[in-house]
């Protein structure tokens, strides 16, 4: 208590809530979290977004936060919310750099590194489960759909190869201030809506927003039409989307152990974000290919 004297005064009480202090004083709550934003604020005040919750106290090691009585609303709209201030943070501090090769490079390394292993690890895997005299439940469910795995990483190879030809001859690309950290419980919706949890926050390629939220929530949401939203507000690139659609396609490995009951669960999550992410990008698709049709 004595640490947080100096920011509040007659503290009536003190709950720890992961890594938030949350604060009852003088007949009101507060939050408190350790200070490590203040140059991201500053920033995205500088730029225009209004949508993080400003400090109304602060030191050097602490920052506090009215604490804000949320309205409860479904978890659908609230990804769309997110969705709708993710494209409006990117729209506001969109700037363009000059490519660095290297950059590029090594995330076309990285990718492809990645995808390499992947293949080998699943082949291996299979041989292994195939050789098997009676299927446990997670092997007859990780081999019944695993050419979709297979597929996956071809697509991966491809695009990935497709990208890095066609991004190497631009002359610059696309940066914005990036969450890198979306999740469902990172908007407080109030009276207003406000963005929270910017520690991981660093300019980069935009996609990686919508790639982590994907991460993150692909197995509570639907993401097709919040990827429609995203993109009717931020338009992505062809080399942007291409980059976002093979890093959502990339499978997760599945480590096997000899609890049965976790490896189907997590076989059936592997699944279901191949699944989500194939079901946005052959949208994407078929509307490319109304949009040529005559």
């Amino acid at each position: 208590m004595k640490k947080f004297k100096n920011l509040i005064e007659n503290i009536d009480k003190i709950t720890q809530q992961k890594n938030i202090t949350i604060i009852e004083a003088n007949h009101r709550k507060y939050i408190v979290k350790e200070n490590k934003n203040k140059m991201i604020y500053d920033y995205l005040s500088s730029r225009g977004f209004i949508n993080y919750l400003e400090p109304i106290k602060r030191n050097d090691d602490y920052d506090v936060y009215e604490y804000i009585n949320e309205i409860d609303i479904p978890k659908e709209q609230r990804a769309l919310d997110i969705i709708r201030l993710m494209s409006l943070l990117h729209k506001k501090t969109t700037y363009y750099k000059e490519i660095n090769l290297d950059e590029i490079k090594e995330i076309y390394e990285d990718i492809t590194n990645q995808v390499m292993y992947l293949y080998e690890y699943y082949n291996n895997l299979q041989q292994t489960l195939e050789q098997e005299e009676f299927f446990s439940p997670s092997s007859y469910m990780l081999l019944r759909e695993i050419s979709f795995i297979y597929s996956s990483l071809n697509y991966c190879k491809n695009s990935i190869d497709h990208w890095y030809e066609k991004i190497k001859q631009k002359e610059d690309i696309r940066i914005a201030l990036v969450h890198y950290n979306l999740d469902i419980s990172h908007i407080l919706e109030g009276e207003n809506k406000y963005l929270i949890s910017w520690s991981r926050a660093k300019k980069d390629l935009p996609i990686y927003d919508f790639y982590h939220f994907f991460n993150n929530c692909y197995e509570d949401l639907e993401f097709s039409l919040l990827y429609k939203e995203y993109t009717m507000n931020y338009p992505l690139t062809k080399e942007e989307e291409e980059l976002l659609f093979v890093l959502l396609s990339i499978p997760e490995k599945v480590i096997l152990d000899l609890d049965e009951y976790n490896n189907c669960l997590k076989i059936r999550k592997l699944y279901t974000k191949l699944n989500r992410a194939n079901h946005i990008i052959l949208n994407e698709r078929s509307k490319n290919q109304k949009q040529k049709q005559p």
